[in-house]
């Protein structure tokens, strides 16, 4: 078990060596703390503010098929 959806972490779970990934978004993590610096100038609004810090279980059976910097239609 290791701790985010990365390209090592991907492939370590398509080659059956790594049984689970526990994603917690660190990406809409950091989108949203740039959003709440921003905010207070005036160049994000509230309404852009719309992650909720969820996590995802990833398994050789669910794994995502994209790259870690690409978006993947089933995210």
């Amino acid at each position: 078990m290791r701790h985010e959806m990365d390209d090592a972490h991907r492939r370590l779970l398509a080659e059956r060596k790594m049984d689970l990934a526990i994603d917690q978004n660190p990406d809409g993590q950091a989108f949203t703390a740039l959003q709440r610096l921003l905010m207070p100038t005036g160049q994000a609004t509230p309404q852009a503010n719309r992650f909720r810090s969820e996590f995802a279980l990833f398994t050789p059976t669910n794994i995502r098929n994209s790259a870690y910097f690409e978006q993947d239609s089933s995210d």
